[in-house]
């Protein structure tokens, strides 16, 4: 018995060596003084892995915090899987050793929380993204008060925009999704819109939805808006705090708000 059971706590060291020397051998491929960050392959316009064309705002974001940090920036492109999705991804990235921080994590509770099982932290917010009143090309920005009176406010159903505009009582249409939306908004098939600004990004990007307008009024409830931060180790906190620094600085200076304009995407700000 007493053999047995000295077998299997030999075993268990050699687990937990193996695994050791797993996250060892991660960190040791990353350049020293490097700042090797993890950026999701598929997720315009914050990141982009494509043949047609490599970036988006998380890796200039990350090429500006390296700078003011002082490191090199090395990129390490993560897939967000079905299965699993962020939290997934997080232990298979930064949690194992791949890279030293993960853009792009939602500013939230729940994320927050998830962070902490995987001994990870999260910087202050760089950047928001949400949910923005926008009416067609050619019409002047509308305040809340003109959307309440339109016949036609079109959202992408089951979003949190959909659930905004049923509670406050709004003439809201439901679309199947934001590209469906923007895409009736310009065609003149609605009145307005309340929709992703990551979508209003990427309909720029292709080409379309240039000129949608945005809102000179938009409404102020938590629910339509997330700011997104950066994921570093928990034990890292010299890191953290060199981050925050940083991002601190660079929105002070207008480099955030540049960065969104330079990539369509309408700037918010973190709150």
């Amino acid at each position: 018995m007493t053999r047995n059971i000295t077998r299997a706590l030999g075993l268990v060291g050699l687990i937990l060596a193996s695994l050791a020397a797993a996250g060892s051998a991660a960190a040791s491929d990353r350049p020293p003084g490097a700042l090797t960050a993890c950026v999701v392959g598929d997720n315009p316009p914050f990141s982009s892995a494509s043949a047609e064309g490599r970036g988006g705002i998380d890796v200039d974001v990350a090429q500006l915090i390296a700078q003011q940090i002082g490191r090199e920036l090395r990129l390490q492109w993560v897939r967000v899987p079905a299965r699993g999705g962020i939290g997934r991804a997080l232990k298979e990235s930064i949690q194992s050793g791949t890279c030293d921080v993960f853009l792009g994590v939602p500013d939230a509770q729940e994320m927050a929380t998830e962070l902490r099982e995987h001994h990870l932290a999260s910087t202050r917010p760089y950047l928001a993204v949400g949910y923005l009143l926008v009416s067609p090309p050619g019409s002047k920005p509308a305040t809340i008060r003109e959307a309440r009176r339109v016949q036609r406010l079109g959202a992408s159903t089951a979003t949190p925009a959909d659930l905004f505009l049923y509670r406050e009582h709004f003439n809201r249409v439901p679309y199947g999704n934001n590209r469906d939306l923007l895409v009736a908004l310009c065609n003149g098939e609605i009145d307005m819109a309340l929709a992703w600004s990551p979508a209003i990004a990427t309909l720029r990007a292709g080409g379309s939805g240039a000129q949608v307008v945005i809102a000179s009024e938009q409404p102020d409830d938590r629910i339509l808006r997330t700011g997104l931060a950066i994921a570093t180790r928990l034990d890292d906190s010299e890191m953290t705090r060199q981050i925050d620094l940083a991002i601190q600085r660079l929105q002070a200076d207008g480099s955030f708000a540049k960065l969104a304009d330079l990539h369509g995407l309408p700037y918010m700000a973190p709150q």
